[in-house]
C-alpha cells in the first residue's frame, strides 16, 4: 500500500488503513505491529514499555482536528484573495511530524540516556553532587537542575545534564542523584505523573517529611519510612482525588 508520507501530494483523507504495518496484526498475536517486534512470527513481548502505537494514532486524530481548522483558514483566505490568487494548504502526516522532531528537536531531550546515584542521606547526595560539579566524570559541560531548592511538582531531586564531545556535537547524558526515600516516593508518584493524576501538594508534603528524615530527623524517619512501606498506601495518597 502507499505511503503518504512519501512522494504523494497532500491528502485531507490519511487514516489508520493508510498504515497497515502500524495498525494490523500480520501475525495475529494480539500486539499490532508497530509494537510488534517479530510481525511476522507470534510472540507475546511488545517493543517497549511506551506504545508507538498510541503514538501514531494520537498524531492521527490531532489531524482531523488540524484539518478542520486549516480548511476554515483557507476559505477565509478564498474571500480575500485577488481573481487570479491560489490558495494552497496541508496538514503533515504522522511520519513527516516525526521526522521532523527527530531532526529539529531531537537534541532538545536531554534524557535520551541517563544514570542515577541513590544514596542514603541528605549529606550524601550533597557530597556527591559536588563531586560532578567538580567536573569528576569527566564532562565536556554541564547543566544544574536543583529539585532541592526548587522541588518540581514536590518531586526533589539533584539533576545534572552533562554533555560529551565537542563544541556543536555534544551529546547529553542525565545524571540524577536523590536518596532511597526520595526514589520511592518517586517511583510510587511516576505512573500516576504521566496520566496527570498525582497529588503535587502531598508528594511536596511527603518529599520535605523525607528530607528531614534524611537529614538525621527520627521522628521523621519513623513517620515517613511507615508511609513508604505501605506502597498501596503511599500510591492512594499521592492520586490526585477527585
Amino acid at each position: 500500500m502507499r505511503n503518504p508520507a512519501v512522494g504523494l501530494p497532500p491528502r485531507d483523507d490519511i487514516s489508520f488503513k493508510d498504515y497497515p504495518g502500524v495498525f494490523e496484526d500480520f501475525d495475529r498475536d494480539g500486539i499490532l505491529n508497530v509494537d510488534d517486534p517479530r510481525p511476522l512470527y507470534p510472540s507475546y513481548d511488545t517493543v517497549e514499555e511506551t506504545k508507538l502505537l498510541d503514538s501514531i494514532a494520537f498524531l492521527i486524530d490531532d489531524r482531523q482536528k488540524l484539518i478542520k481548522s486549516k480548511d476554515k483558514v483557507m476559505d477565509g483566505l478564498r474571500f480575500i484573495a485577488p481573481s487570479k490568487g491560489v490558495v494552497k494548504g496541508r496538514v503533515k502526516s504522522p511520519y513527516s511530524i516525526i521526522g521532523k522532531l527527530i531532526s529539529k528537536h531531537l537534541r532538545d531531550l536531554t534524557d535520551r540516556a541517563g544514570a542515577k546515584l541513590i544514596v542514603d542521606t541528605g549529606q550524601e547526595a550533597r557530597d556527591a553532587g559536588e563531586a560532578i560539579r567538580n567536573g569528576v566524570l569527566d564532562h565536556d559541560g554541564i547543566f544544574i537542575k536543583d529539585y532541592y531548592i526548587l522541588p518540581k511538582n514536590g518531586y526533589r531531586a539533584y539533576h545534572f545534564i552533562l554533555y560529551y564531545g565537542p563544541q556543536g556535537d555534544q551529546l547529553p547524558v542525565e545524571v540524577q542523584v536523590q536518596t532511597r526515600r526520595m526514589m520511592q516516593i518517586a517511583d510510587a508518584a511516576h505512573p500516576l505523573y504521566k496520566k496527570k493524576l498525582h497529588d503535587a501538594a502531598e508528594m511536596g508534603r511527603l518529599t520535605e517529611m523525607a528530607s528531614r528524615a534524611d537529614e538525621g530527623d527520627k521522628r521523621a524517619a519513623a513517620a515517613i519510612d511507615r508511609i513508604i512501606k505501605d506502597k498501596k498506601g503511599l500510591r492512594d495518597r499521592l492520586t490526585r482525588k477527585k
